[in-house]
């Protein structure tokens, strides 16, 4: 059961950073075009689904003897809290 809730746990924090450079490739600052509609739509998702899995997954190393020994868990909790850093900064921005 470990694995498959890692591997869900990396899934979810893989596909926030990624849709996050996506946001982030196609925004254009002070226009308003598809790619910024696009940013405007998906920074606030991205921020909830980041803050959610950065505290499941910070809650989960503390809980478990694996997920706080895997190197991978680790570094997921750290990308999402980048990810939700960084959706949280583009949202605010105003796009």
């Amino acid at each position: 059961m470990y694995r498959v809730f890692r591997a869900g746990y990396i899934t979810g924090v893989a596909w926030c950073a990624v849709m996050l450079i996506v946001a982030y490739y196609v925004w254009t600052p002070g226009k308003w075009r598809p790619g910024s509609i696009f940013t405007h739509d998906v920074a606030p998702r991205v921020l909830e689904l980041s803050f959610s899995l950065f505290w499941i997954g910070a809650a989960w190393s503390l809980s478990s003897k694996q997920a706080r020994d895997s190197i991978s868990i680790k570094w997921s909790v750290c990308v999402a809290f980048a990810a939700f850093v960084l959706a949280q900064l583009i949202a605010l921005s105003g796009v």
